[in-house]
């Protein structure tokens, strides 16, 4: 739903809606995951602090603080460009995010939009695969 949104205000040349709109599709395939993750059975008890912090920043720093240390248990696919795929676009994001949500009087560029729409979808396969391994 916010990624329809985001696209149609890309395609509306609405930049700031869409950069906006992609940063909350982000952040919303996030805390699927991570609900997810927090009702296995076999890792909810490791991550059910996660949900507590207060920002999303503090929870992906709270998630990836947990996971570094299962990080071997997980299968070679979901460690590939994890680190990329995950915490590079998600920090690249949820930037260009707060410089469209605040007031900074700078509009991304419509190149930049592209970008970041194109980025979205390694990140959700990614968390898609960690919801998939994790909350098994």
């Amino acid at each position: 739903m916010y990624l329809e949104e985001a696209v149609e205000a890309y395609h509306a040349g609405c930049l700031l809606a869409a950069t906006v709109m992609v940063g909350v599709a982000t952040e919303h395939t996030f805390l699927r995951m991570l609900e997810s993750v927090e009702q296995s059975p076999t890792h909810a008890r490791a991550f059910a602090n996660v949900s507590r912090e207060r920002t999303i920043l503090q929870k992906i720093i709270k998630f990836q603080n947990l996971l570094e240390p299962m990080l071997k248990q997980l299968n070679a696919e979901i460690r590939e460009d994890l680190e990329t795929n995950f915490l590079a676009v998600q920090s690249l994001i949820r930037t260009f995010r707060n410089q469209a949500g605040h007031p900074t009087g700078t509009k991304p560029s419509r190149e930049q939009v592209y970008v970041l729409l194109q980025l979205f979808a390694p990140y959700a396969r990614k968390l898609y695969q960690l919801r998939d391994e994790l909350s098994a």
